[in-house]
C-alpha cells in the first residue's frame, strides 16, 4: 500500500493516502499521520511507516512505562558525540572500516561467523547496535523488549550475520568501543584539516 520498496523504488498500483487514512481511522493522531506521510515521501524509507504501527501497539498495551537505562560512554570531540558518527555518516563508515582493518578481535569474530565479502556490512550494523542505538530513556511496554530484539536480529541477519554469531559480534564491538571512538576521532580530524588532532580534544561523555 505504501508505494515504497525496500530499495526506495516506487511500486506501481499502490495508494499511500489510503494507507494514511486507515491509520487515522484506527486512532493514530492526525499530526503523527501527516508527519509520517511527509517522511515516507521525502525519505522513501519503509521504516517511516512503522511509526504509526508502533504507536498503535504501544497505546493498546496494558503496561506502558518509561524505561531508563545506562548507555555506553561516548566521548565528545569538537562538540560532536562520537556515537553520532555511525553507519549513517561517511565519517562513521570510514571509522568502522578502519576498525575492521586494524582490530584483531573484531576481525577474528567476523572471520568466525561472517563471509569475508560481508564483513563491512556486518560491522556497520554491529557498531550501530553497540553504541548508536541504545537510549537512556525510552517508552516501553510488555513485549517491547522482544520486538526490539527481533528487529536487531533481522537487521544483523540481513547484514550477513548468522543467528549464532549475533551476540558474539555485538559483545566484541561493545568491548572495543574505545578503539572505535579513536578511529572516529581520526576520521573526523582528516575531515576538519591538519590543524586538528584527537589528542586533547576528546572530552567527557555526550548526552543522549
Amino acid at each position: 500500500m505504501s508505494g515504497i520498496d525496500w530499495k526506495r523504488e516506487k511500486r506501481p498500483g499502490t495508494d499511500l493516502p489510503a494507507l494514511l487514512d486507515t491509520f487515522r481511522k484506527l486512532g493514530v493522531p492526525k499530526e503523527l499521520v501527516a508527519t509520517t506521510g511527509i517522511a515516507a515521501v521525502k525519505t522513501r524509507e519503509p521504516i517511516a511507516l512503522m511509526v504509526p504501527l508502533i504507536w498503535l501497539v504501544a497505546n493498546e498495551a496494558k503496561n506502558l512505562f518509561v524505561l531508563n537505562e545506562a548507555v555506553p560512554r561516548s566521548p565528545i570531540f569538537h562538540e560532536i558525540p562520537m556515537y553520532a558518527l555511525d553507519k549513517h555518516t561517511r565519517i562513521g563508515l570510514e571509522a568502522i572500516r578502519n576498525l575492521v582493518k586494524f582490530n584483531h578481535e573484531i576481525r577474528d569474530c567476523l572471520g568466525k561467523f561472517v563471509l569475508s565479502d560481508q564483513w563491512n556490512e556486518a560491522a556497520y550494523m554491529a557498531a550501530f547496535y553497540a553504541d548508536a542505538a541504545p537510549l537512556a530513556s525510552k517508552l516501553s511496554w510488555d513485549g517491547a523488549d522482544q520486538l526490539e530484539a527481533m528487529g536487531t536480529k533481522a537487521d544483523l541477519l540481513r547484514a550477513g550475520v548468522p543467528p549464532e554469531g549475533i551476540e558474539p559480534l555485538l559483545q566484541v564491538f561493545r568491548a572495543n568501543l574505545q578503539n572505535l571512538n579513536e578511529f572516529r576521532a581520526q576520521s573526523l580530524c582528516k575531515k576538519l584539516g591538519p590543524l586538528y588532532t584527537p589528542a586533547g580534544h576528546l572530552t567527557s561523555e555526550g548526552a543522549r
